[in-house]
């Protein structure tokens, strides 16, 4: 039977494959406590797994995703040096939360696509070889967060269903820079129905009233980046060395003026908004109740490849 800490193992040998030998990244990993949680400071960090995520049996797709899923936003923590940030204000941890659950999401999946250990723990349990049983298992995992990690009242995050509306995003983000990479143009239709089918899933779909009633915070998207670019200074990007392919999902140069990234944002939203219109989807509100639904947009890094 596979254990917690099995796919901790796992998920840390293949984010370390994921850099070039002469980056000696190492991602520092143990289990200890009752807490998941990244420590880490300016130089150096790590992620500490609770004893009961270390002992749960990994038998069924939804508890590998949902192992994947809490891994991933501690590693975005981790790969971004957030602990080399003094934070200034409760806005400030809000926001890097919201990256680390969004930055975290596309950890999770870019892993289980291309970390051959993590790749053959998914293929291993039933069901793992299906695309389609593997994305329900993503948005149980989503909903089982929501339900469970994400519901606090603690301040430094934000509510549990904007937290699970950022996870579908990062979700969607991912699939994206597949179609990417794989020369694929983005096909509207399908990304519509890959957020439709998380979104029915039977653990998520009870927050979907939440989440369509759900409004973010459109400033924390230049926080992210300011944030970001602070730890970043001089260098090239926060943790270097990372090969191209899996630096597609996972890149850490946060350059560009907050303008810049306007233009090249507004540029896609008109973009998607013409291909969503010609599948017969408007965005416009139907009543002037009706809420604009805003999620946090990724802030565009450079193109060059770390």
């Amino acid at each position: 039977m596979v254990k917690g800490i099995d796919v901790l193992e796992a998920f840390k040998s293949d984010i370390e494959g994921f850099f070039l030998p002469e980056a000696e990244f190492v991602m520092n990993a143990a289990v200890n406590g009752f807490t998941t949680r990244y420590i880490g400071g300016a130089t150096k960090g790590g992620i500490a797994v609770s004893q009961d995520l270390a002992n749960c049996d990994v038998d069924t797709l939804e508890t590998m995703m949902f192992l994947l899923l809490v891994l991933g936003h501690e590693a975005a923590h981790l790969l971004n040096v957030h602990g080399g940030y003094r934070d200034q204000s409760s806005s400030d941890t809000r926001a890097l939360e919201v990256w680390a659950d969004f930055y975290g999401t596309k950890v999770a999946i870019s892993v289980m696509t291309l970390g051959d250990r993590v790749r053959a723990i998914v293929t291993s349990i039933p069901g793992g070889n299906e695309t389609a049983t593997r994305l329900d298992a993503v948005g149980n995992a989503i909903g089982r967060l929501a339900s469970t990690y994400f519901n606090t009242k603690d301040e430094r995050y934000e509510p549990a269903t904007i937290r699970a509306l950022t996870c579908v995003v990062g979700v969607v983000s991912a699939i994206n820079t597949y179609f990417t990479l794989k020369g694929v143009k983005r096909d509207a239709r399908l990304l519509v129905d890959l957020q439709l089918r998380l979104f029915r899933t039977p653990e998520l779909s009870p927050h979907l009233p939440g989440i369509g009633a759900a409004i973010t915070d459109a400033s924390q998207v230049s926080t992210i980046r300011r944030i970001h670019q602070s730890i970043q200074g001089e260098r090239t990007a926060i943790t270097q060395g990372m090969h191209p392919i899996p630096a597609q999902w996972l890149r850490t140069n946060y350059e560009g003026s907050d303008e810049e990234n306007a233009s090249r944002a507004k540029v896609e939203f008109d973009s998607i908004i013409r291909e969503l219109e010609g599948l017969g989807i408007s965005l416009t509100p139907q009543a002037s109740n009706d809420k604009d639904v805003r999620v946090p947009q990724e802030p565009r890094p450079t193109d060059t490849a770390q």
